[in-house]
């Protein structure tokens, strides 16, 4: 049984994520426990201890109240994966909440029944992660239409590999920085990581 913890002050979209995973296989191994408040939350966090957090990017007001809440959790020494909910999608906040410690991003426009087949699939990925070898390492990532334990292979394939050169390919605004940022973060300590705008070079 899992233990997820979910802050949101919305009441609504707490009630609908109830419903939804009360009724829903691919969660069906989730104990779901709910908090309005930070304040709230971060006493739930001591009792029940939860395996998954839920957290919404904007709440109390403030538009990256969840990235205040994410960094204390961190800062407090708490490893439990912490995914984003947001009605913002962009690649920069995507990128603010990752650098941040968040495991995943998820929009909070999905209807319930992607809702909880996405939540399932990450819980599932992480509980495979879990089982795993002690000394791989968690990669940090977010959902973006593709199978989150697909890109959790290529990128242990990439960290296993004896190469060294990787390149990542995509359309504008899909991610690749992010990517690389990740990467790097996953390298040893003191590696140098160089960002270049080719576009501006002549």
């Amino acid at each position: 049984m899992i233990h997820l913890l979910h802050l949101d002050d919305d009441p609504l979209f707490l009630f609908r994520c109830s419903q939804a995973f009360r009724g829903s296989a691919h969660v069906a191994h989730v104990h779901y426990h709910t908090t309005h408040t930070a304040d709230d939350f971060f006493l739930k966090l001591k009792s029940v201890k939860p395996q998954a957090i839920l957290l919404d990017l904007s709440f109390g007001g403030s538009a990256l109240k969840g990235l205040e809440v994410l960094s204390q959790v961190r800062a407090s020494g708490c490893t439990t994966p912490v995914i984003i909910m947001s009605a913002l999608g962009a690649s920069e906040i995507i990128l603010q909440c990752v650098r941040a410690g968040a495991t995943d991003f998820l929009s909070k426009g999905l209807d319930e029944g992607e809702l909880t087949f996405r939540i399932g699939r990450i819980l599932n990925a992480l509980n495979s992660n879990a089982d795993e070898s002690s000394s791989a390492k968690s990669l940090p990532l977010h959902v973006t239409g593709r199978c989150l334990s697909e890109i959790q292979q290529r990128l242990q394939r990439v960290l296993r590999a004896p190469i060294r050169s990787v390149l990542v390919t995509g359309e504008s605004g899909t991610g690749k920085e992010m990517v690389a940022d990740i990467l790097h973060s996953l390298l040893q300590s003191g590696t140098p990581f160089v960002s270049v705008n080719c576009a501006a070079l002549s």
